[in-house]
């Protein structure tokens, strides 16, 4: 059970809400943010076996979070 509550947890930590502005992505966490542009996406992964699915966009260059930012789509019911 701690093994999970740590996974669930640490998963969490890694999310990051993304918003579309024009041009650019306002990427944040739950005390910082940064204003990325669009022609820094390397490449946009979708997986496919967790649920909710989660969107993973490759950056070209580093930014605040790294090179890698995961976060999840909204859904449609």
């Amino acid at each position: 059970m701690l093994i999970g509550s740590g996974f669930i947890i640490w998963f969490a930590l890694c999310l990051k809400i993304v918003t579309l502005n024009g041009d650019f992505l306002i990427i944040e966490n739950y005390n910082q943010k940064v204003t990325v542009p669009l022609s820094s996406i390397n490449g946009i992964s979708e997986s496919r076996l967790m649920n909710p699915k989660t969107i993973k966009l490759n950056l070209y260059s580093l930014y605040t979070f790294g090179e890698k930012i995961v976060f999840i789509s909204k859904s449609k019911f």
